[in-house]
């Protein structure tokens, strides 16, 4: 055999090698995932669902973890019932669902806003429980979080006056706090997204730490100064950036069109609502999109976003967490058990740096020992 030959076979076995670590890694994922699954799935088959549902609230804004909610809710869901009826926060109407879903249950979209962090959803909850006293009302796997004793108060007196309304909690604090406060039954249920299985990346990566942090009220950190701490990272790349910037489209045009119109005309325009739920499924399957191919783009991840974890463990991309302002996303870690090999959790920006630069010499490491196995490393070295 010819000595190009042979490094071309050795050159072969390594990327095996190699390829075989990288399956490795991703069947502990799908192992988690799997579990995960089945308490998704042993959650939504206690509810018994009727035939057809109502599924309200969907994200119209540019959380792209939202809208991976979104997209797992409706892949758990297709293959159980009909969605008869959707709707967001502004083409809501009460008579248009009462025509489409004439009798069954109400499901409101899961997530990260029951309480007064996000008072709009909030007050969208309280009105579809008042609107329908006769109907059975399910929340979808939420966390939970109140500061103001005068928001707990009003949503305990309006959700206590139903008598028939079910809480999935998605970790294990907020699942406490609605047993200790409301009369309502409560389901210990994992956050949706997972029911989509397991992802590929989108793309080569461009960067060899991805750094995103959340920009909004549940931020637990000090922007400009840990950009700064982040960035001096001693010959690794950065990239620091948050994914609620989006860019325009005319999805998501047709889709504000048409929600505006719902609402202005409820009864003559009612017909639109199908269209409506087209265009916001393709909505938020561009968003997910957007979010994954954003991760994509570094070797490893560091995050304080809940969603930022989830993606990065159904695309298996090695990620460090780091913690919100209300603990939302060490609740949902130490509830499931998502700590793995690839996913680490660090308590301060400090560590979260020291941990990415180990997960990037350990890939580094991974390809070199696979060379000198080979024999293929440099003799001058």
């Amino acid at each position: 055999m010819m000595t190009s030959d042979i490094g071309n076979v050795e050159m072969k076995g390594l990327v095996s090698d190699v390829a075989a670590e990288s399956t490795a890694m991703r069947s502990s994922g799908v192992c988690m995932m799997g579990r995960l699954g089945a308490a998704i799935c042993d959650g939504l088959g206690r509810l018994r669902l009727s035939t057809e549902v109502a599924l309200v609230d969907f994200p119209g804004h540019s959380n792209c973890g939202d809208s991976a909610i979104w997209m797992g809710e409706k892949s758990a869901l297709q293959s159980r019932v009909k969605v008869a009826y959707v709707c967001d926060l502004v083409s809501y109407s009460k008579p248009v669902l009462e025509k489409c879903l004439p009798e069954g249950d109400v499901l409101i979209h899961g997530g990260g806003n029951f309480g007064d962090l996000w008072p709009m959803h909030q007050a969208f909850r309280e009105r579809i429980i008042s609107d329908f006293p006769d109907r059975r009302i399910i929340q979808m796997p939420q966390s939970i979080q109140f500061n103001s004793d005068k928001s707990l108060a009003r949503a305990r007196r309006i959700i206590n006056r139903h008598e028939n309304v079910i809480i999935l909690a998605r970790d294990g604090h907020s699942a406490a706090v609605a047993r200790a406060e409301f009369r309502a039954r409560v389901i210990l249920c994992p956050d949706m997204a997972f029911a989509l299985g397991p992802l590929e990346r989108l793309g080569q990566h461009t960067c060899d730490t991805l750094w995103l942090r959340r920009s909004d009220l549940e931020s637990g950190m000090l922007q400009a100064s840990n950009r700064v701490r982040m960035a001096s990272m001693g010959g690794v790349t950065v990239e620091c950036m948050d994914w609620l910037a989006e860019p325009p489209s005319a999805t998501k045009t047709s889709l504000k069109f048409l929600s505006g119109a719902i609402s202005w005309a409820p009864n003559r325009l009612a017909g639109l609502w199908r269209l409506n739920a087209t265009q916001s499924e393709r909505m938020a399957r561009m968003r997910l999109r957007r979010g994954c191919a954003m991760l994509s783009r570094g070797k490893v991840v560091i995050t304080d976003r809940l969603h930022g974890h989830i993606l990065c463990l159904l695309m298996s991309i090695p990620h460090v967490c780091l913690g919100d302002k209300y603990g939302k996303l060490k609740n949902f870690r130490e509830t499931w058990r998502t700590e793995s090999s690839i996913s680490l959790w660090a308590d301060t920006v400090e560590e979260a740096r020291d941990m990415a630069k180990g997960l990037l010499a350990s890939q580094t490491g991974q390809l070199r020992n696979g060379m000198s196995a080979k024999g293929l490393t440099n003799k001058n070295e």
